[in-house]
C-alpha cells in the first residue's frame, strides 16, 4: 500500500466517510498501472516518471460523498476550452460539486504543478448572478477560491481569474494561483470558500488528493535558501521552479517595499522576462512575494539575478510607420516596437523588451501616433495591455473614435532611463 492508498483510506475513516464497495481492488489496478518506486521527488531537481496520467480522489465535503470512489484523471495538454484554452499543461477533469445557500460550486477540472495550480470551476445560482455595481461590462460578481495544500494556507497574492458568463444564472471560472513553496508528489488539496457571491455566507469545500509526479517529471525545482542584500534590503532567494505552466521565482525580504528593480538572465546569458503577483512587503516579518518569468529550461544550472536603478525619468523615441523596428541607444536595456498595425478605430503595437526591463511597478510600454509635422495626435479613447506568454512581448492597443487613417505619419514611445548593476549581481546554483 502505498502513500496515495493510505491517505484515502484514513481519509474516509476520519471523516466517516465509507470506503465504497470495490474501492480496493480499483486502487489495486490503478496503482500496478504507475511505475514503480513512486516517492517524493528530490527539492532540488525533480526526478522524471513515465506517468502521464494525475490522480485524484474527491472526499468527504460536510459529511456528504462529493465522489463515489477514486476518480482516475489524466493529464490533458490544452486544459478545458474556453478562456482555459491553453493555460495549464497538465490538467484533469474532475466533476465535483458542493452546494450551499442556493448556490453551486463545481470544480470541473485542476491543473497542479511547482509553479502555479489552475481551477477550471462552475458556478451556478437558483437567484441570477449579478455584475460589480450592476454594469454589464463590470463582469460577474463572484470571489477567488481559497486553497489549502497538506492542511496550510497556500498565500496566492494577486491569482488572476478569468471568467466567462454562461447565462444570468452560470458563470465559468478559471483561476490561477502561483505555488509559493514545494509541495509533495502526492498532495491534499481543498478547494474552499465562504463567499461565493457578494453578502452570502456559506460553507463551499472540496477536496482532492492529486497526483502530480507526471509534470513533475518535467520539472526543474531548487529551495536554495540564499540570501543576498541589495540597496539595504535583506533579500533571501526561497524557490526556483520551471515546471509545464511556466517559471516561478520566491523572494522574501523584511521590509517595508517589495524588491521589484531586477532582471534574470539564465546560464547561457538570455534575459527571462518576468512579472509579478500582488506585491506585498512587511515591516514587522519576511513576507514571500512570487515573480513569474518566460523561458526558463529545465536544464539551467543557475539563474542570475541583477538589480537595477531608475532615475524615474523617460525620453520619447520617434520615427515614420516604414522604420519598424524602432528604437534607440536604450534597446540593451528598452523596448523596441516590432510593429503597429492602424486602423480606423484601432492601433496595436508590439514591444519587445529587453535588459532592465520587465512589468514593473514604473514601467510599462506606452506610444503616440504623429501627424505629418511630428506633432503627437489627441485622439482620445483607451488603452489596453497585454503580455504575450510564449514570446514576453507587450502588446498595446489603443482603441479610439473613428478618425482618417491619413493623419497618422509616424509613431513614438517613451524609453525608461535605466542602468544595470552587474557588480552586485547575485547567481544561484540550481543544482
Amino acid at each position: 500500500m502505498n502513500r496515495l492508498d493510505e491517505r484515502l483510506k484514513e481519509r474516509a475513516r476520519r471523516e466517516d466517510c465509507p470506503v465504497p464497495q470495490g474501492f480496493d481492488g480499483r486502487m489495486d489496478a490503478i496503482l500496478e498501472g504507475l511505475p514503480e518506486g513512486r516517492r517524493r521527488p528530490s527539492p532540488r531537481r525533480l526526478r522524471r516518471w513515465a506517468a502521464a496520467g494525475v490522480l485524484a480522489a474527491a472526499l468527504c465535503v460536510g459529511g456528504v460523498a462529493a465522489a463515489s470512489g477514486v476518480l482516475e484523471l489524466i493529464a490533458r495538454p490544452g486544459g478545458f476550452g474556453g478562456a482555459a484554452e491553453g493555460f495549464q499543461p497538465y490538467s484533469a477533469e474532475v466533476g465535483a460539486s458542493v452546494t450551499d445557500q442556493g448556490y453551486t460550486l463545481t470544480l470541473d477540472g485542476i491543473g497542479v504543478d511547482e509553479a502555479f495550480i489552475t481551477l477550471y470551476a462552475t458556478i451556478t445560482g437558483e437567484e441570477p448572478i449579478p455584475n460589480w455595481g450592476g454594469e454589464e461590462e463590470t463582469g460577474p460578481a463572484v470571489w477567488p477560491l481559497n486553497l489549502r495544500a497538506e492542511g496550510r494556507e497556500l498565500e496566492a497574492w494577486g491569482a488572476q481569474t478569468e471568467w466567462e458568463r454562461l447565462d444570468s444564472h452560470a458563470i465559468k471560472l478559471t483561476q490561477r494561483c502561483p505555488v509559493m513553496t514545494v509541495l509533495p508528489a502526492v498532495v491534499e488539496l481543498e478547494v474552499y470558500t465562504d463567499q461565493l457571491v457578494p453578502r452570502v455566507r456559506g460553507n463551499w469545500s472540496l477536496d482532492l488528493l492529486v497526483d502530480k509526479t507526471a509534470p513533475d517529471g518535467e520539472s526543474l525545482v531548487a529551495e536554495p535558501n540564499q540570501t543576498f542584500t541589495v540597496d539595504g534590503q535583506r533579500i533571501t532567494v526561497e524557490k526556483v521552479a520551471v515546471a509545464p505552466s511556466g517559471g516561478g521565482l520566491v523572494l522574501s525580504t523584511k521590509s517595508d517595499r517589495p524588491f521589484t528593480h531586477f532582471i534574470l538572465r539564465d546560464d547561457q546569458g538570455t534575459v527571462l522576462p518576468h512579472s509579478y503577483y500582488g506585491l506585498v512587503s512587511g515591516g514587522l516579518r519576511a513576507l514571500s512575494n512570487f515573480y513569474e518569468f518566460q523561458g526558463g529550461r529545465t536544464n539551467m544550472a543557475s539563474l542570475t539575478l541583477v538589480p537595477w536603478a531608475a532615475d524615474g525619468g523617460t525620453h520619447r523615441v520617434s520615427g515614420s510607420l516604414d522604420a519598424l523596428p524602432l528604437t534607440d541607444e536604450g534597446a540593451d536595456n528598452g523596448y523596441t516596437l516590432l510593429s503597429l498595425d492602424v486602423g480606423e478605430e484601432q492601433a496595436t503595437a508590439v514591444f519587445r523588451e529587453e535588459g532592465i526591463l520587465g512589468l514593473s511597478d514604473e514601467y510599462t510600454p506606452d506610444f503616440g501616433l504623429l501627424d505629418a509635422d511630428g506633432a503627437e495626435l489627441a485622439l482620445g479613447g483607451a488603452k489596453e495591455w497585454e503580455r504575450d506568454k510564449e514570446t514576453g512581448n507587450w502588446i498595446v492597443t489603443w482603441s479610439y473614435p473613428e478618425m482618417q487613417a491619413e493623419q497618422v505619419a509616424g509613431v513614438c514611445f517613451w524609453q525608461p532611463n535605466c542602468m544595470l548593476l552587474e557588480d552586485e549581481a547575485v547567481t544561484i546554483p540550481l543544482n
